[in-house]
């Protein structure tokens, strides 16, 4: 994306090492990275975004793979975090866990999801909670979106199981 949209600062935040281990790999591959990527390496769970960022306003922040992980208080809080640092209009996207599509898996696809991916705290049962934590986070505009229903995938087999459902949050 950087190097399609050159006039976009990105900035990419994750843990020190998983920066570093990034970093590494892509020297290792003879990789030029695009003088518009900036790194930044914080522990978010510790660190606030807005501290990371020097209080910069930015226009969207992603968070991908990391929601389900956390309870429902630290998801409504990253989600705060996240609003405080958006300009105005700008939008939080990211993944959520929803339960709702797993519990209706038969036992062993869950135990498998689950070694795969690790155990899931935060698992949304409906789309009104999903847009009221959103919501109580900050964002003036909250949207769910079902991956199965707006990402073509001829090719799997169907029906896709929907674990995860994104959610995109506008700040007023």
């Amino acid at each position: 994306m950087a190097r399609k949209l050159p006039h976009i600062h990105f900035v990419e935040i994750d843990l020190p090492g998983v920066v570093d281990e990034k970093l590494s790999r892509l020297q290792a591959a003879n990789i030029t990275i695009p003088p518009n990527i900036e790194w930044q390496r914080a522990d978010l769970g510790v660190t606030t975004l807005a501290q990371v960022l020097d209080q910069r306003q930015v226009t969207v922040t992603t968070a991908e793979g990391l929601m389900p992980y956390f309870t429902f208080t630290d998801i409504e809080r990253i989600a705060h975090y996240a609003c405080e640092s958006l300009a105005s209009g700008g939008l939080f996207v990211c993944d959520v866990g929803w339960g709702q599509s797993l519990r209706d898996q038969p036992d062993d696809s869950v135990a498998f999801i689950n070694r795969q991916a690790g155990s899931f705290l935060g698992l949304f049962e409906s789309i009104d909670h999903i847009r009221d934590m959103f919501s109580s986070a900050g964002y003036a505009e909250v949207t769910v979106l079902y991956p199965s229903k707006f990402i073509p995938m001829p090719e799997v087999l169907q029906p896709v199981i929907d674990g995860e459902l994104i959610v995109a949050a506008r700040k007023a």
